[in-house]
Order: structure tokens, then sequence, then C-alpha cells
């Protein structure tokens, strides 16, 4: 079986997630309050639907249940959109959480890689998002939008090396693997 390396789309969507990245640390304020205020209009999506599907419900009991969640999801989604200052310290404790988690994972993961595999680059990622989140808890609740902004910033920049890195890994044994 003769596989072709993939060309280009890992690596654009790599310089893609830099690009963003870069853009984020030049703009923190507003591409913090950006996600906030994104996180906020999803969670009223995300209330309304629930709220239909409660409609939709034919437990009585469920349904009130329901109900009630999806309008305590449209209030807080409708509380982060009006007060995103405020609402930026809360996401802040979930980033650096998010972060935290995802690091974990991504040193795991390097880890038990093969020991030919661009594992320091995993890594590296991994270390970088741990890093990013004890930053992010310990300057709480002073780390707000603006640190967010900057967090978020760096983090796009490490994935999209990594993303590009691991396209060129992976493209570099499939050749590899033909010239056998």
């Amino acid at each position: 079986m003769n596989n072709k390396p993939v060309t280009g789309a890992r690596k654009l969507s790599g310089f893609l997630i830099i690009a963003l990245g870069c853009l984020t640390l030049v703009t923190p304020l507003a591409m913090g309050e950006a996600a906030i205020l994104t996180a906020g209009a999803l969670m009223v999506v995300a209330g309304i639907l629930r709220t239909a599907w409660a409609i939709g419900t034919r437990s009585e009991g469920h349904r009130v249940w329901k109900l009630v969640s999806g309008v305590l999801v449209i209030l807080a989604g409708g509380a982060m959109i009006a007060h995103p200052l405020l609402a930026s310290g809360m996401l802040t404790l979930i980033l650096a959480t998010y972060l935290f988690m995802e690091g974990l994972v991504e040193i795991i993961t390097a880890l038990t890689m093969a020991a030919d595999s661009p594992k320091g680059w995993i890594l590296l990622g991994g270390l970088t998002s741990i890093v990013l989140a004890c930053l992010l808890f310990f300057q709480y609740p002073l780390s707000g939008v603006l640190a967010v902004g900057v967090y978020l910033g760096i983090r796009l920049i490490v994935s999209g090396i990594t993303v590009i890195v691991l396209d060129t890994t992976v493209n570099t044994l499939i050749r590899r693997q033909n010239s056998l």
C-alpha cells in the first residue's frame, strides 16, 4: 500500500493558529472580552435549545427541571454578555482549569509516545499549558480579561507550532516508509 504524505492542509492550519495567537497577543483586551462575549452568547443559545428541548419532554417532572436548567443557562449567558468584566473572573478560573487539564493530557501523551516521534514539542505544549494555568490561578483575581487574552495568544502560538512540527514529522515518516 502506497501512503502519500498529506501536504498543505495541516501546515496551513498550524500557520493560521499561530497568526491567531499573534493577533490575540497584539490585542489581548479585545480578544479576552471577545472570548467572554462569545462564551456568553453560546450559553444563551444553549439555554434556548435546552428550554425548547424541555418543552418537548413528555414527563411533567422532567420538563420542570429541564425548563429551570434552560432558563438558568440563558440567565448566566446573559449576565456574561451584560457584565463581561465580572464574568472574566469566573472564565479565568475555567480557563486555568482547562489549560491545566490539557497540559496534563499532552504531557502524558508525550511520555507515552515512541522514541522517534516529536514528543518534545508535545511535552513543551503541555508544560506551557500548565505554566499558563498556574500563572492565571496564582494571579487571580487580578488576572482578568487581559491575562485571558495574553495566555490564549501564547497557547495558540505553541499549538500552531506543534501542529506544523507534527505534520512535518508524519510526512517524513510516510516518505521514509514509502522508500523502503
